[in-house]
């Protein structure tokens, strides 16, 4: 089944891409390379919104229960 993104931010000065999936997953892509990273699993949500600080050192997550 095919899985939409959401939500996407850049940390670390544009290093890592984090991306929210509407299955619950977040995932983060060094986007030089294109190879994930990590995976985080939430389950029954949805992550809508992944909020950055200014400085790209952290993110919020932000979802939608999917049940």
């Amino acid at each position: 089944a095919m899985v939409f993104a959401l939500s996407l931010a850049f940390l670390d000065g544009w290093m890592k891409l984090v991306v929210g999936y509407a299955d619950g997953t977040v995932r983060f892509w060094d986007p030089t390379s294109g190879k994930e990273l990590k995976a985080v699993k939430r389950e029954n949500q949805a992550n809508r919104y992944l909020p950055a600080s200014a400085d790209g050192k952290s993110l919020a997550l932000s979802a939608t229960t999917t049940r």
